[in-house]
């Protein structure tokens, strides 16, 4: 087994702390989207711009084709944050709020590491678990304060978690042979033939008189959500860990508290201010636990 370098421990924090900061927008940017576009139109154009964006990235750097094995991967990873998370996380914001949203999501990083460790990727210690453990508690604490009953969207949030952990860890393991943006690239190529066609056929029916701010959402979700944020979070990952770097996630629900705030104008109390500073802290004590590595 091999353990990350400090180094590399470091600077795969800091990729993913900047891909973390590109995701937290996208719940917001999802509730003003489904306003005024269907999800699953949502869902498809993230996937059609992202992955023609990502074909032209691929063509340009004459990249040589995967591997059998690495083409197995790569079309698991893109229908985890792919399909799966563009089309659930934005059936969601149908009915939750960005805030509510964004606090569910608080257990990828778990559901991240529980899939590298069931696949073999990695080997969290005991101490790890304790802590990522009390991350989830925690968020899942401040969920009951907030709702009490369990709706579709509850069920879409959980199903884009499931999605989205399963395609970091799978991703992120690849990105330590292929390289984080060429695994994002290549993902998002895999899903282009599952919705040329029902690009075409949702769109050519839907009427175009949307605002710009629609539109500006929609295009960042297709670019930066969709695309450019994995060049640095599956390149941490590959570099810190799937498991260690998967924790900085954990910021993620209060990064998107602000961002909702400034553009919903959704509430931020003093109770998810005291949660911001408990999972802060559960973030800093799961980079001092160790994790066993598998090799390449």
């Amino acid at each position: 087994m091999l353990v990350s370098a400090p180094t590399d421990s470091l600077k795969g924090m800091a990729l993913g702390l900047i891909g973390v900061l590109m995701f937290s927008p996208t719940l917001p940017l999802n509730r003003v989207a489904v306003e005024h576009f269907s999800p699953t139109i949502v869902a498809e154009a993230r996937l059609l711009i992202a992955g023609l964006c990502a074909w032209m990235i691929l063509h340009l750097a004459r990249q040589p084709w995967p591997s059998p094995l690495q083409f197995v991967a790569l079309l698991i990873t893109g229908l985890g944050i792919g399909p799966g998370f563009a089309y659930f996380s934005a059936l969601a914001m149908t009915g939750a709020s960005a805030v509510y949203g964004s606090v569910i999501l608080g257990l990828l990083p778990l559901a991240t590491a529980l899939f590298a460790a069931l696949f073999g990727f990695e080997r969290p210690s005991r101490g790890f678990w304790l802590v990522a453990i009390i991350g989830v508690i925690l968020v899942l604490w401040f969920a009951s304060l907030q709702v009490d009953d369990l709706t579709l969207a509850n069920q879409a949030l959980f199903a884009a978690v499931g999605s989205a952990a399963l395609g970091y860890a799978v991703g992120g393991r690849l990105s330590q042979a292929l390289g984080g943006w060429q695994v994002i690239c290549w993902s998002l190529v895999m899903c282009l033939p599952l919705v040329i066609w029902p690009v075409f056929d949702s769109w050519s029916t839907m009427s175009f008189q949307v605002p710009l701010h629609a539109w500006a959402s929609l295009l960042y979700l297709c670019v930066f959500s969709q695309l450019i944020g994995f060049f640095f979070w599956y390149r941490g990952l590959a570099l810190g860990g799937i498991a260690k770097v998967g924790q900085i996630q954990l910021l993620q629900p209060f990064f998107t508290l602000v961002i909702a705030g400034i553009l919903l104008s959704e509430p931020i109390g003093l109770t998810a201010l005291i949660f911001a500073i408990a999972i802060c802290f559960v973030v800093w004590a799961s980079k001092k636990m160790p994790v066993m590595r598998a090799p390449e």
